[in-house]
């Protein structure tokens, strides 16, 4: 299985992918277009989901998978859009 990370900060989202070739995407906060979650049955007992991003200049929408609380991975994300830069 692919190993993938992901870092957010009030500025980027940095996806990371690969074990021995090593592919990073930084995406700007402000190039993101929709982020959204989905989770199954089991995934809503669990607690965990997957969360898609659609920026511009990407062709497909990024899927992070497994990601635990996805509606507040998805609420915070939405909230460090809309604040100002720099803080």
């Amino acid at each position: 299985r692919k190993g993938r990370e992901f870092v957010l900060t009030n500025k980027r989202l940095l996806l990371k992918t690969g074990r021995i070739s090593i592919d990073v995407k930084d995406i700007p906060l402000s190039k993101i277009q929709a982020i959204h979650y989905r989770q199954g049955v089991f995934q809503r007992i669990a607690g965990y989901g997957t969360v898609s991003v659609q920026s511009a200049g990407l062709t497909a929408r990024e899927k992070l998978a497994g990601i635990v609380n996805p509606r507040e991975f998805q609420n915070f994300t939405l909230g460090q859009l809309q604040r100002p830069d720099g803080e």
